[in-house]
């Protein structure tokens, strides 16, 4: 079952519920293997995002998605500093989301 929707950089696609061996491994779909043209041994980047995984095929796929966050923020007048000096707070904000009943204990001390 492929579900498809429409995002605003491309289409978010639905390609499968997927298991772990008891080695860890995950087997990535053969339709998005012969698409990305991935092979055995094919390198394969892995962000963590929040909960999230994001699995990006080969590192130049992975640079140019750096090189169009960057580019999306300089268009935003978004400089490093600011971005940087925001941090902490959006990990105190993330915290309180994920982890309430902490962040309260944590307020308390």
């Amino acid at each position: 079952m492929n579900t498809n929707v429409k995002n605003e950089m491309n289409f978010v696609q639905y390609l499968m519920t997927g298991r772990l061996s008891e080695k860890g491994q995950l087997v990535l779909p053969k339709e998005f293997r012969d698409e990305q043209s991935l092979e055995a041994g094919s390198p394969i980047a892995i962000l963590k995002i929040g909960n999230s995984l994001l699995l990006l095929p080969e590192m130049e796929k992975f640079n140019a998605l750096c090189e169009r966050i960057e580019q999306t923020l300089q268009k935003a007048g978004v400089r490093t500093e600011e971005l940087l000096n925001t941090l902490p707070e959006t990990r105190r904000e993330v915290f309180r989301e994920h982890y309430p009943d902490l962040a309260e204990n944590e307020s308390e001390l």
